[in-house]
Order: C-alpha cells, then structure tokens, then sequence
C-alpha cells in the first residue's frame, strides 16, 4: 500500500490521509513520554536530594557537619 504513485500526474494516492492519521499522534504520544520522562526524573532526583539531606542532618555521624549537642539548664 505505497502513499505514492508516480505513475499518475498526482503522486499522493488517495491513502496519504493515513500518514498524517498515525504520524500525529504517534509524534505527540513521543513528545508527551519524553516530557514526562524528564518530569519524573526531575521529581526522583528532588526526593533523593530531600532524603540525602534529611539523612544528614538527623545523623550524628557526619563528615561534613558536627553532631548536634543539646544543652540542659538546672534551675533550683
């Protein structure tokens, strides 16, 4: 089933419609995957540096931070 026939003065046989009805939304469903591909890597990528963070700071052993001390004030 060609889309073209050079036989005839109109090269685009009575089948082009076809094209146009699977290349659209084949080409938006694309668009539309790698926008949310790129949406739920933001989105991960947000989360680990949130829990990485999260980590840190409620580890008290860190490289990069002292640990925290708590100070406790008797009065009598």
């Amino acid at each position: 089933m060609p889309l073209f026939d050079w036989t005839n003065n109109v090269a685009v046989t009575h089948n082009f419609w076809l094209y146009w009805a699977l290349t659209l939304p084949f080409t938006l469903m694309v668009f539309l995957a790698w926008t949310l591909s790129l949406w739920w890597r933001e989105q991960t990528q947000r989360e680990e540096a949130d829990t990485r963070n999260a980590w840190s700071r409620n580890s008290s052993v860190s490289d990069d931070q002292p640990p925290y001390t708590v100070t406790v004030e008797y009065r009598s």
